[in-house]
């Protein structure tokens, strides 16, 4: 019986060891739209890992547009530190930060990620490629693959790559997958992503929990709370530690061109505000108009904290203010 509880103990303790001890954050950043005096805190949490959008693999699997995302990993890692013979300390201007460097990594359109994930000599160059960028970019912490709209005929394929980059890249550096929502998206799309094969081969998935309710579909929120839930519980054989949440810091107006709106455009719009389901609904003359409100940041946040998921991930900065 004490070896029982021994080994017991063992497991338990050994499990709390893989799990996050608090919920990270994680923010996607377009290297070209940083606000001005930006503060690095969506919704009031310190940031521990950035991912730098803009790059793409094209159809012959050159890896493009890599230098927005360099530069601006550049302008805002922490200096280092110089050696002071005197006791006045200096605090670094506010625009360096101490976190993860990650880069985005997407595709030029689906056509270039099947080609890249069906022709052996295309996939082996575009995997060199992006080994190389990070061996010589001592700032690059990781990648992040964003491979979407591409035919489900290609999934267990895209499983396979991902297998073979986090091989070669090695342990020195991260390789997570951003994932569509498994419940409520289109078919042709979520069946591309096979979340438990992808969760064994990467370091980590972002669940992209927005755009439910986007371009194309009927007027409302892009995060709903039910189907937030709904797809909490479809997350349910994934390994916690490895799973980011992905929560918009945007809204939409719908209409005739439906177009992404940031919470101060948002808040601009002389309408009555009536919440629903985790937003906020104004009534416009070109359409309703949506945006998160506080009780979905929240529900965010307890989910995170109860499942002890990894983390929460943004989408994007500068949308909240």
């Amino acid at each position: 019986m004490r070896l029982f509880l021994l080994a017991l103990t063992s497991a338990f303790a050994l499990q709390c060891m893989r799990r996050p001890a608090h919920t990270q954050r994680m923010l996607y950043v377009v290297p070209e739209t940083v606000p001005a005096g930006y503060d690095w805190r969506p919704q009031n949490h310190a940031v521990s890992d950035i991912v730098w959008t803009g790059a793409r693999l094209d159809a012959q699997g050159r890896l493009l547009n890599t230098g927005p995302a360099l530069a601006a990993m550049e302008h805002y890692s922490t200096p280092p530190r110089k050696f002071q013979t005197g006791r006045k300390k200096t605090t670094p201007p506010q625009k360096h930060l101490t976190v993860k460097h990650h880069l985005l990594v997407a595709l030029t359109d689906a056509s270039a990620g099947a080609k890249i994930l069906s022709d052996t000599k295309t996939r082996s160059q575009s995997i060199a490629g992006l080994v190389a960028f990070v061996l010589r970019h001592g700032q690059v912490a990781g990648l992040q693959l964003d491979f979407e709209y591409v035919s489900p005929a290609y999934a267990d394929a895209y499983v396979e790559y991902i297998h073979l980059l986090h091989s070669k890249l090695g342990p020195g550096f991260k390789l997570s997958v951003a994932v569509f929502a498994p419940v409520g998206m289109p078919d042709a799309w979520a069946a591309f992503h096979k979340l438990p094969e992808l969760a064994a081969e990467s370091d980590s998935l972002v669940v992209m929990l927005y755009d439910h309710h986007r371009p194309g579909t009927p007027p409302g929120c892009v995060s709903d709370i039910g189907w937030v839930a709904a797809n909490i519980d479809a997350l349910g054989a994934l390994p916690v530690e490895k799973v980011w949440l992905g929560a918009p810091l945007y809204g939409y107006r719908f209409g005739q061109k439906t177009v992404a709106l940031s919470k101060s455009q948002f808040d601009s719009i002389a309408a009555q505000a009536v919440e629903t389901d985790g937003c906020l609904k104004k009534d416009t003359p070109q359409g309703p108009a949506y945006y998160p409100t506080e009780s979905l940041y929240k529900e965010f946040d307890a989910l995170a904290a109860t499942n002890r998921y990894r983390g929460i991930a943004y989408w994007r900065a500068g949308f909240e203010k």
